[in-house]
């Protein structure tokens, strides 16, 4: 048989793990006067029969003084022979005991002289039944007749530890010798036993699983120790060799599996979730080496049984130290149990290694501590309940102190909190819901909702809301509108849950809050969210979806449609000459105007500066063109009148019919805006219908003329930086700070904002190349003027969406930074609001990895979509840069104030600064600082200037107003 002790450190390991690992596993002293003279040879297996080693020389063979051989883990073959002349032995019947139960194979021979008298083979791999006594260890019966040449041999084979334990005795007192033996292992098992049918009862009256494990653990360690001790093969599976192989692995499992669900359940390790993953990962482990002599060879399966039964014991033991360092008074006596196992194991290894006298005690104390472990969890259980009913009378004295409070918090809530029977009657309110519904005690308002104005609207809701919280259980964020007494109305918001306690009748609770000024501020923000705030119009955002569902319908209905995109001519000269107050003003009269031409069937919104899109549904290509022309003449005749001037406009309106085609918003605005160009290209203030060959026209007279003049710009530099001052609105001045610019200058001498080719460079994948083109320029005058990179506090470059994922411009941007040796912390990138959440995990991906570097970020053009503040958590930037359409116009509409100071109010929150763009005048700088904007940028503070002609803030002073507007 393959044993279970394959090596010297198994059996060390094997003792610390078992609690049942040693039983039966001892020697008896030897006795002084021995009626016998034993000897042993170790030889190489299969080497000799009885004849060749009966032939050896006696000065081969090695005197064994004391009753045990042991050689550990040896290959070898042992022989024993045990000479009987001897005075002191009396003829008569004998047994020798082999007192050791895991031996492979043993070949017992009866010698006298030459004569075999008997032979017995036998072993721990053979049946229990060709053992010639029937005892759980190997007893071999014989007759001695005082023969001067009888001698007994032994020759015996073991994979495991060779351990020979023998001790001879009369065969009429055999059993009563050993029978203090069996008393010792009946006891053990009848406690066990006992306490095993006891928890078992206790768990089937209470249903705790701790029991049901405090249960398995007792019954493991009885299979446990009737298999090691040999009276399982005894007594249960005595033809079944492979049982015996695979039960002390099985039951070794199964105990620590089960020491793995007390620990966790006794000290409620779900607490401490890695704890508690790593006890339930070893729980696991121990659960699959029970199988593992089923599925491995035994020497592996054991190796993996006792190492995560180390594992497990161990980890039971720290758990415990851990959980009582933490304060748990339970784990006292958890961890006083295991370590009283462990000192009880110890010392049966200190004295099998001979380090601490060998005498019968400790044959037993192993098994007796699974005795002592048992007896001691029962006591540690026993404590548990102890501690766990003191914490509940503690709990019920918190309880009552939280009734209490909650009584407290009941009278003096500042939300409403009532209860109301199924059919929608008041049973409780607090002050706080009386005064909500202005009364003064619940009598009165009881009779205020029996009243014929709150049956016509309170009652239903209440009704409603108990009908609803009555079939879905709860009820969250509900709102209803309510009437008081004076004629007044309040929304309100209400979350109730519905009970239906033992023995009485079903009733809801819950709570109100008075929402009215929240939802007219939500319907503000609403509003403000679809319509543009200047014009009141629709917004884009609202005209792309207005668009789409004109689209749906169109290939549903088969209706045909028509979309106008509008573009104001001249307009920029209004700007240029009085301001950029005077073209929001013309802009917000125009707007009036023509919503004035608006039917039902007309949906018209604000697209950007100075262009407007108009959306007519079920509208033929004639009614389109009529439409169209007058909206022309509107525009053709509206005079604006400004500081005593008056001023004429005109428009350039680009029109695209279409029906049941598979089209796409952007197709669809793509298109009206060719027809546009188209009109302004035919010389501007027309009509013009889309045609296939205006776009081809359009695409090779303005998209690719710019895509042409941006590749020749980028070969011969024609590109050139500029620079805007961004001024701190508290502190002084710490050093530069400002943004850089770019403009595109065509041969003919003319300088071009990006706003001119910045979307043809995006469509055709140029915006990488001009990014490049523009820190590379400017990390080159940086690197050839040290002393202002000294003097530099910090430089906002923009960047461009499609730049963001470009993988090369990363690496040249990496590159950048280590040729010119620009320190990263005085380096601001900008991102647009709208390019970082359409490409939100690039410019994620690029904040943080710069960051890492020291780069700082700024995300422009804040506010102009409302779901701004909804990405501000997911983007770590530095800095928020406010639109400028809202800082332009807040000293003249609250609504634009407001949203600054919104602006500046999440920012602080969230720890962000925020720069205010297109600061025009010195009331509005006084107005953003007092309001707490860090840093102010517009016309006021610079006008944008030649980066090589670089003027420090502080000198701005010395040039003329006119200079610097």
């Amino acid at each position: 048989m393959v044993t279970h002790k394959k090596a010297p450190w198994l059996v060390l390991l094997f003792l610390l793990t078992s609690p049942m690992a040693w039983a039966l596993d001892s020697i008896t002293p030897a006795e002084s006067d021995q009626p016998y003279t034993a000897y042993f040879k170790s030889v190489p297996a299969n080497t000799h029969t009885l004849q060749t080693i009966k032939a050896a020389e006696q000065t081969l063979w090695q005197r064994v003084n004391e009753n045990v051989i042991s050689l550990g883990v040896t290959q070898n073959d042992v022989w024993l022979k045990i000479e009987l002349s001897n005075q002191a032995l009396q003829p008569g019947e004998y047994v020798l005991d082999l007192h050791y139960p895991y031996l492979d194979s043993i070949e017992f021979y009866h010698l006298d002289g030459d004569n075999i008298l008997n032979k017995v083979s036998t072993g721990d791999t053979q049946p229990f039944s060709t053992r010639p006594l029937d005892f759980p260890t190997f007893a071999f019966p014989f007759n001695y007749s005082a023969s001067p040449e009888s001698a007994l041999y032994f020759k015996i084979s073991t994979l495991g530890s060779m351990e020979v334990p023998f001790s001879l005795h009369r065969k009429d007192s055999f059993f009563a010798d050993k029978k203090y033996s069996l008393v010792i292992y009946v006891a053990i098992f009848s406690i066990l036993s006992v306490m095993a049918i006891y928890n078992l009862f206790v768990y089937t009256a209470i249903r705790q699983n701790i029991y049901f494990y405090y249960c398995g653990y007792c019954l493991g360690a009885i299979g446990f120790i009737a298999t090691v001790s040999g009276y399982g093969y005894q007594y249960l599976w005595p033809e079944s060799p492979f049982i015996q192989k695979i039960s002390a692995i099985g039951f070794n499992g199964i105990t620590h599996t089960l020491v793995g669900l007390f620990t966790i359940t006794f000290l409620s390790l779900e607490r401490f979730p890695r704890l508690y993953s790593w006890v339930a990962t070893l729980t696991g482990c121990a659960a699959l080496s029970s199988f593992g002599a089923l599925a491995l060879s035994y020497d592996t399966a054991f190796k993996i049984s006792m190492l995560t039964n180390t594992l497990i014991s161990l980890s039971a033991l720290l758990a415990g130290l851990y959980v009582w360092k933490k304060g748990d008074r339970v784990a006292r006596l958890f961890v006083l149990t295991w370590v009283t196992q462990f000192v009880m194991v110890i010392y049966t290894v200190l004295a099998k290694t001979a380090v601490l006298p060998l005498g019968e005690i400790t044959e037993y104390i192993v098994p007796l501590s699974a005795v002592v472990v048992v007896i001691m969890l029962s006591f540690a259980l026993a404590d548990r309940i102890a501690i766990l009913r003191q914490s509940s009378l503690l709990a019920q004295e918190s309880a009552v102190k939280h009734l209490n409070r909650f009584r407290d918090l009941f009278e003096n809530a500042i939300e409403g909190i009532f209860s109301i029977d199924t059919t929608g009657n008041w049973l409780s309110a607090n002050p706080s819901l009386l005064r909500m519904f202005g009364h003064t005690d619940l009598e009165a308002l009881q009779t205020d909702f029996i009243s014929r104005s709150q049956k016509e609207l309170s009652k239903t809701s209440l009704a409603s809301i108990a009908r609803i919280t009555a079939t879905n259980s709860t009820l969250e964020g509900h709102t209803a509108e309510f009437e008081r007494p004076d004629g007044t109305r309040f929304w309100a918001s209400v979350n109730a849950r519905y009970l239906e306690p033992e023995n009485s009748t079903p009733y809801i609770e819950g709570s109100m809050i008075d929402v009215t000024s929240r939802l007219a501020f939500e319907d503000k923000l609403n509003f403000l969210a679809r319509h543009d705030s200047m014009t009141n119009l629709f917004n884009r955002r609202a005209f792309e979806e207005y668009l789409l569902e004109a689209i749906t319908e169109g290939q549903a209905r088969k209706t045909q449609s028509a979309l106008m995109y509008l573009d104001l001519d001249q307009f920029k000269v209004l700007n240029d000459t009085c301001g950029h107050s005077a073209g929001d003003k013309l802009l917000t009269q125009l707007s009036s105007r023509l919503s004035m031409l608006l039917k039902p069937n007309q949906i018209l919104a604000r697209l950007g500066g100075d262009e407007f899109g108009l959306l007519v549904t079920d509208c033929t290509g004639k009614e389109a063109k009529v439409l169209a022309d007058t909206v022309l003449e509107t525009i053709r005749t509206f005079r604006f009148r400004y500081s005593d001037r008056d001023f004429a406009i005109g428009a350039s309106i680009g029109v695209v019919s279409f029906r049941d085609e598979h089209l796409t918003i952007e197709t669809l605005l793509s298109h009206a805006d060719t027809a546009c160009f188209m009109a302004k290209d035919l010389g501007r203030n027309r009509v013009h219908f889309y045609a296939e060959s205006d776009e081809q026209i359009r695409q090779r007279q303005s998209e690719m003329e710019w895509v042409s003049i941006i590749k020749d710009s980028l070969r011969s530099d024609a590109f050139k930086l500029m620079y805007q001052h961004i001024k701190t609105n508290s502190n002084p001045q710490g050093g530069h700070h400002y943004e850089i610019l770019v403009r595109l200058i065509t041969p003919e001498g003319k300088a071009h904002s990006p706003v001119h080719f910045i979307s043809s460079a995006e469509r055709y994948g140029l915006m990488p190349d001009v990014d490049t083109w523009v820190i590379e320029a400017y990390f080159r005058w940086l690197k050839n003027n040290p002393e202002h990179l000294r003097s530099l506090s910090m430089a906002s470059i923009n960047l461009s969406g499609h730049s963001l994922g470009d993988e090369r411009f990363m690496s040249a941007l990496e590159s950048l930074f280590k040729r010119y040796e620009i320190p990263p912390h005085k380096i601001c990138f900008e991102v647009t609001e709208s390019m970082a959440i359409t490409r939100l995990d690039k410019t994620l991906d690029f904040i943080y990895k710069y960051k890492q570097l020291g780069c700082r970020f700024a995300l422009d053009d804040f506010g102009t979509g409302f779901s701004s503040y909804a990405y501000l958590k997911e983007l770590p930037v530095d800095f928020l840069k406010i639109d400028g359409f809202f800082v332009r116009n807040m000293m003249s509409d609250k609504v634009d104030l407001a949203m600054v100071k919104s602006i500046q109010e999440v920012a602080n929150t969230i720890g962000i600064a925020t720069v205010a763009e297109f600061v025009e005048n010195e009331e509005a700088l006084m107005t953003l600082t007092d309001i707490g904007i860090t840093y102010s940028q517009g016309y006021l503070i610079h006008k944008p200037q030649a980066l090589e002609s670089f003027t420090p803030l502080n000198e701005l002073g010395t040039l003329t107003q006119e200079e610097k507007h």
